[in-house]
């Protein structure tokens, strides 16, 4: 894959991240549920979560000692 190549994917993939976040803008604007939003979007509730929310962040109790 040539460079050019690589820089037409990198556009395309922040196309689509923009139309990801637009979407999610939309659906919870409108007070769709994240339910709602993720069968729209074919992709389960957690996904949607982790796009609107970030990742969980664990307390420092849950953590083990390495």
């Amino acid at each position: 894959m040539g460079e050019d190549e690589l820089k037409k994917v990198a556009a395309e993939l922040a196309s689509i991240k923009k139309l990801l976040v637009l979407a999610l803008t939309e659906g919870t604007q409108k007070k769709m549920s994240q339910d709602a939003v993720a069968r729209a979007l074919g992709v389960d509730q957690a996904s949607v979560s982790r796009m609107l929310n970030g990742p969980k962040k664990k307390d420092a109790a849950t953590k083990r000692p390495r």
